[in-house]
């Protein structure tokens, strides 16, 4: 069996044994850059694409350095979508099972009660949406005097999203002696000035795509007037007759309108949207990947992870 290279840093044996078990043997351009500053207590703004192992490059740090008998949560990970943060969850907990690292994920259109109940337990790590996370703070139902690393994933979309001002009031509810990271595919001012108030001399990494993934992709587009998007949509599915697809588009009623547009066309669709409950989307991403239908429509919640 060929040694594990993240052996070579400072990590729990458990760590190591999880990481095997989910074949992480060699840490990526991120995880190579953030693991020593972050096990290291070192804050750090982070350019980088999703795809690149950025989750990894926190969740191992964060599971090396929560103290397991603390009841408290001690780190706390801040994500734009439900989708998001049900992802990192399970890369955190299979990460720190062998260590039975405790992670709960919070966010809107899931049981209030549920929450409130796991958070009494015993919990070490809180992966949240910035919404559902300020309802507990305002509530009460959440102590975060114990949190020593925060980490903002997705930075850039929050902006986008509009959460920007409810990550700085929760920034703000927890205690100064804390260490930081800021995960962001692009980096506007808005996000430059966050990471400026919030974090203390942040180390800057930037990874870039490499040349060979995006030699993979091939773009192309084609400049249509909004009375004529439909006609020209149900033509490329014509000529092109993709095996599988996904559409994005800006609202919720141009979804409902694309898909009935297809279904017309007789074409095996699906959608996905913000509108939906978190049981009916995850089900549709679910049958999705094992191709029950061959195209999906959706928002950009679906864009990202």
């Amino acid at each position: 069996m060929t040694e594990n290279k993240f052996a070579a840093y400072p990590l729990d044996p458990s760590i190591i044994r999880a990481l095997d078990v989910l074949k992480y043997t060699a840490p990526t351009k991120v995880q190579e850059k953030v693991l020593p500053l972050l096990l290291n207590h070192q804050d750090v703004v982070v350019k980088s694409q999703t795809g690149s192992g950025k989750t990894a490059a926190f969740g191992i740090p964060l599971c090396e350095l929560v103290e397991w008998e603390e009841r408290a949560p001690q780190a706390l990970v801040l994500t734009p979508t439900r989708e998001l943060a049900t992802q990192i969850k399970e890369e955190i907990f299979n990460i720190g099972r062998y260590k039975r690292i405790k992670v709960e994920a919070l966010f809107g259109k899931s049981s209030y009660q549920s929450q409130v109940k796991n958070l009494k337990q015993r919990t070490h790590v809180v992966v949240a949406t910035p919404g559902r996370l300020f309802d507990h703070i305002q509530r009460g139902t959440i102590d975060l005097s114990k949190i020593k690393t925060v980490i903002i994933d997705e930075a850039d979309e929050m902006l986008a999203m509009g959460f920007i001002e409810q990550v700085e009031e929760i920034l703000n509810e927890i205690p100064n002696k804390k260490t930081m990271a800021l995960f962001s595919a692009t980096m506007p001012s808005a996000i430059a000035r966050l990471a400026e108030f919030f974090l203390k001399n942040p180390q800057e990494v930037s990874i870039e795509t490499a040349p060979e993934s995006k030699k993979k992709i091939q773009q192309q587009f084609v400049r249509v007037t909004d009375d004529t998007k439909l006609n020209t949509m149900k033509d490329l599915f014509i000529l092109e007759n993709p095996d599988s697809s996904i559409i994005f588009c800006n609202t919720k009623i141009m979804v409902d309108k694309l898909m009935s547009s297809m279904e017309r066309m007789n074409i095996k669709v699906n959608m996905l949207h913000g509108g939906m409950e978190q049981s009916d989307r995850s089900q549709v991403i679910k049958d999705f990947k094992r191709g029950y239908f061959r195209h999906l429509v959706a928002t950009d919640v679906a864009a990202r992870g």
